[in-house]
């Protein structure tokens, strides 16, 4: 994870650490759909904007594909016992995948539902930057809680992870 050592967020000063500063960076998903790569390309063809190899929904998500035995180098930042899990969850190890990339200027949880429901239809996994978890549709969408989180729950991992005082007016603020 990015280190935070100060600034603004909107106007409102960031502690280092503070979850808000955590979660204005840019996040990821990666979904591994069941199905043909073919199939996933048609999906997303028909929902949303291409941009040369990657779609865009709204101006707040961008999807491309990500290839290869490490998934592209996906998981730079996770260790081996993550990717046997997404291995484990799928049935072998996918030889490509979607890495949907999320603005950090944005909440994004309605927008990475809409996209990962769209992708996950016929089946497959999803991981986010909260939990090493392969999130199936049927989870996403029942709120499943795994390890005290629920599928790009940004808000909750910061209530786990984050050990500086509520800043005013913000949830977790007594006043």
């Amino acid at each position: 994870m990015t280190a935070v050592t100060g600034g603004l967020i909107g106007s409102k000063p960031v502690e280092p650490g503070c979850c808000a500063a955590y979660a204005a960076r840019m996040r990821s998903v990666f979904v591994f759909p069941a199905g043909e790569r073919a199939e996933t390309v048609a999906t997303l063809d028909r929902h949303l904007l291409r941009g040369g190899d990657d779609w865009v929904l709204e101006g707040k998500l961008w999807i491309g594909f990500v290839t290869g035995r490490d998934f592209g180098g996906i998981f730079w930042d996770r260790g081996p016992d993550d990717v046997a899990l997404v291995e484990a969850a799928v049935g072998s190890l996918p030889g490509w995948g979607l890495q949907i990339d999320v603005s950090g200027r944005i909440d994004g949880a309605a927008e990475v539902g809409y996209a990962v429901a769209m992708l996950l239809e016929r089946g497959g996994v999803a991981v986010d930057d909260y939990s090493a978890h392969p999130w199936t549709l049927p989870e996403i969408e029942s709120g499943t809680v795994v390890d005290g989180l629920r599928f790009f729950d940004h808000r909750a991992w910061c209530g786990i992870h984050c050990t500086h005082p509520p800043v005013p007016g913000e949830k977790g603020d007594p006043t």
